[in-house]
């Protein structure tokens, strides 16, 4: 099954072409099958004891840990629903969820058979958290580009691009350009450097380069 999700799904060549040009490449990918098809299922903890005791946990906790299952799916359904009618009339663009739902880690040949659940389980809540924030922050894009007062502990990737709390001019002049989603992170296109550059999509200009436009303005 590994080798072939791995050759099928994960290492997928565009043409035979590519692959002929990736010679080396080819003779890692079937090494690492070969060596992974050997050593990772003795890696399974099947002693008794750790099943007994693994087992039991789950019992005594399952009904509260699935029981988040039915929410968290008719949050996914929901929210499909809402972004294919509403996004499409407003011009915003639609969020792929299979960039953000990913569902392979139960394919380790070194997990055992509750394991795989349990991590198909968590790659499916925590993948439709993560569509379901990046829906929220493409419709906070259009309709409330505005940062709050206080600090934030988490934020969408979206929210540096808000206008800040109190900035009724800056938000006058942006609020129909950021309404245009030219900041898409999917084409990776105007993102700055987290550690170097910090600028807004209200301008084009990093730090630097503005201050000293502001400087020169206010000299003339």
């Amino acid at each position: 099954m590994l080798n072939r999700f791995m050759n099928g799904d994960f290492f997928n060549f565009k043409s035979s072409q590519s692959q002929k040009d990736h010679p080396v490449l080819q003779d890692k990918i079937k090494h690492y099958l070969k060596e992974t098809g050997r050593r990772h299922p003795v890696l399974k903890d099947q002693s008794l004891p750790s099943i007994l005791r693994y087992k039991a946990l789950q019992i005594v906790t399952a009904p509260f840990i699935y029981l988040c299952f039915l929410p968290t799916l008719a949050m996914d359904l929901i929210i499909t629903l809402y972004q294919k009618v509403c996004f499409p009339l407003y011009g915003i663009p639609l969020v792929t969820r299979s960039d953000y739902v990913i569902i392979d880690r139960h394919k380790l040949k070194y997990l055992n058979l509750s394991k795989k659940i349990n991590c198909v389980y968590c790659g499916y809540f925590t993948g439709v958290i993560s569509y379901a924030q990046e829906v929220a922050g493409r419709s906070e894009q259009y309709w409330c580009p505005v940062k709050h007062a206080a600090k934030m502990k988490n934020t969408h990737n979206r929210y540096i691009n808000f206008f800040d709390y109190g900035d009724a001019k800056g938000y006058q002049e942006g609020f129909i350009n950021i309404r245009k989603f030219n900041d898409q992170p999917d084409t990776k296109k105007n993102q700055p450097d987290p550690q170097t550059e910090r600028w807004t999509q209200t301008s084009s200009y990093p730090p630097a380069t503005r201050r000293e436009s502001t400087t020169r303005r206010r000299a003339n």
